[in-house]
Formats: C-alpha cells, sequence, structure tokens
C-alpha cells in the first residue's frame, strides 16, 4: 500500500495543472476564434494590448488578456511548445499556484515594458501574444537553474536553452515582435525567481527546530 501511495504522488507530480491548464486555455482560445470568426473577432477586438484603448478608454485590463491571444498558428505553437517542455521544470520548483502568478505576474511586467517604451517613442502599437509571460518563465528557470544546479532534474539546463532558442527564432522570423515585451517578462522572470529563493531560504531559517 506505501509503494502504491508512493507511484500516485510522483504520477501526480508529472502532471503539472499549471503548464497543461494555462496551454490548453490559449489553444482553446486560438481555435475558437479560428473556427467561429465572427467570435473570434469579437474576442481579439477586446482582448489584444491596444495602446491607445489603455490610455483613452482606461481599458488596463488589456494588459492581462493580450497574454492569452495569438496572431497565428506558428506564433501559437512556439510559445506553447516553451510554455509546455520548459515550463514543468518551474511548475515543479516552485508549486501550481506560484507558477500561475508568475505567468500573470511576468506577462503584465512584459507588457507594462512595451506600454512604457511605446509611449516613449510615440508609437501606439497594437500586440498579443504569451511571449512575455513565456520569457518570464525563461527568466525564473534562468535563476533556479544557476542558483540550485544539484537538485534540479537532468535536462534542465537543455530546457532553458533550448526554450530562449525557440522563442528568439520565433521572434525574429515573426513579423511584428514586441521585443520588448520579451525583455520585460525576462526580467519580470528574473526578479520573481530571486523573490522565491530569497522566500524559501528565509522560510529555513526562521523555521522553528524541534527538539530530539
Amino acid at each position: 500500500m506505501i509503494r502504491q501511495n508512493r507511484i500516485m504522488s510522483d504520477t501526480e507530480q508529472k502532471l503539472y495543472p499549471a503548464v497543461t491548464a494555462l496551454t490548453v486555455i490559449n489553444i482553446l482560445i486560438f481555435f475558437a476564434g479560428a473556427l467561429f470568426p465572427g467570435l473570434g473577432r469579437r474576442i481579439y477586438e477586446a482582448g489584444v494590448l491596444d495602446i491607445s484603448a489603455l490610455f483613452a478608454h482606461g481599458e488596463w485590463y488589456r494588459l492581462f488578456t493580450s497574454s492569452f491571444l495569438h496572431s497565428g498558428m506558428g506564433h501559437l505553437v512556439s510559445n506553447m511548445l516553451v510554455l509546455f517542455f520548459a515550463g514543468a521544470e518551474v511548475e515543479r520548483k516552485s508549486g501550481t499556484l506560484s507558477f500561475i502568478i508568475m505567468y500573470i505576474l511576468t506577462g503584465l511586467g512584459g507588457n507594462l515594458l512595451s506600454v512604457l517604451m511605446s509611449v516613449r517613442q510615440q508609437e501606439m502599437h497594437v500586440s498579443l501574444g504569451a511571449s512575455g509571460a513565456v520569457f518570464g518563465m525563461l527568466g525564473v528557470l534562468a535563476v533556479f537553474t544557476f542558483a540550485d544546479r544539484k537538485d534540479l532534474q537532468k535536462g534542465a539546463l537543455m530546457r532553458l536553452f533550448a526554450g530562449i532558442g525557440i522563442s528568439l527564432y520565433s521572434g525574429s522570423v515573426t513579423p511584428g515582435v514586441d521585443q520588448m515585451a520579451h525583455v520585460g517578462g525576462f526580467v519580470s522572470g528574473i526578479l520573481y525567481g530571486a523573490l522565491l529563493l530569497l522566500a524559501g531560504r528565509m522560510s529555513r531559517i526562521t523555521r522553528p527546530k524541534t527538539g530530539g
């Protein structure tokens, strides 16, 4: 019975519910728009990061919703490949809830930097995609990889560089890619990963010791 429970626990750990849920949500939204063009048009008009709409109408929710929209199949596939394969390591180390918070915050961080740079350059563009959050995840993975090499599963470093390579390649061949969102997401991920490590170390320091 103990052996059976152990096997079930290991299986559950390999499911990575946050990575799976976020991947499925992105795919469902994309295909809903592709299969039902009228619905897709309304979703994209309401959800893309339209900088003029942020300031003219106060639609700041677009900083969040644009992280679940993609411009085409190639855009979707490249982001979801990195999210699914590299994200597993991050969720394993940080936990499901923390991973979801990371996706949201780093996506917001990437979009905020994009907005700031656009305002500075007086370019009111429209953008969309999970790239900011994906680069945020890569930033967290970079922190974990270089801070705790011994405890990482084999191939974590390969996932990191493969993820960065896929994302950079996708950005180079896709017209109109918002590189500032990538930079903002990656930096946000590094900061978030550093906070997670600091919080974990503080927890170990302040945890009361039990006597024998």
